[in-house]
């Protein structure tokens, strides 16, 4: 039993899972290849993809810190080799208050609940919002799944949604 050399990436996606977290800290692990993937072999290599974000830029930077530090407790243990590749950065934005109270006030209108979320996100609007004050607008999905093969909407939603937002750039517009 000395001689295996088990790939341990489950020991790093809970050692991940257990660091330092902000009430807006999101930890994903969007792909994980385990070699030779037979359920009773021991593994020979496991590759995973794992994402993490907050909208705080020096959330972002302790996070990285911490996965860092991770990886190279994780190198060496086992015989288990653990090498990081650094996936890039993407810098949290703040997105434009008055645009974010227009469309709270359409969705008021239209008799919709609206909350304002926290989203460390790669949306289009954190690559607009540097250029021209940008918001988003979301429209619940059935059962609160999104991202997801199976994610809907109801068509009530989708409709009251487009109502909302066509009111929020008309108000905006003028008209």
């Amino acid at each position: 039993m000395e001689m295996r050399k088990d790939a341990a990436a489950s020991l790093v996606v809970l050692a991940m899972f257990d660091q330092r977290r902000g009430p807006d800290t999101v930890w994903n692990i969007g792909r994980m290849v385990i070699e030779p993937g037979a359920f009773n072999v021991v593994p020979a290599r496991a590759e995973m993809l794992p994402e993490f974000r907050d909208t705080g830029a020096e959330k972002l930077t302790e996070l990285q810190q911490a996965v860092a530090e991770l990886a190279a407790a994780a190198d060496g243990q086992g015989g288990v080799a653990v090498e990081l590749h650094d996936g890039g950065r993407v810098e949290p934005a703040a997105l434009d208050g008055e645009l974010i109270a227009t469309i709270a006030a359409a969705a008021r209108y239209h008799g919709a609940s609206s909350m304002e979320l926290a989203s460390g996100a790669a949306h289009d609007a954190m690559v607009l919002s540097r250029h021209i004050p940008s918001a988003m607008l979301f429209i619940p999905s059935i059962g609160g799944r999104s991202h997801a093969v199976p994610e809907n909407s109801h068509d009530s939603d989708i409709v009251c949604g487009c109502q909302v937002l066509a009111d929020a750039v008309v108000s905006r517009i003028g008209g």
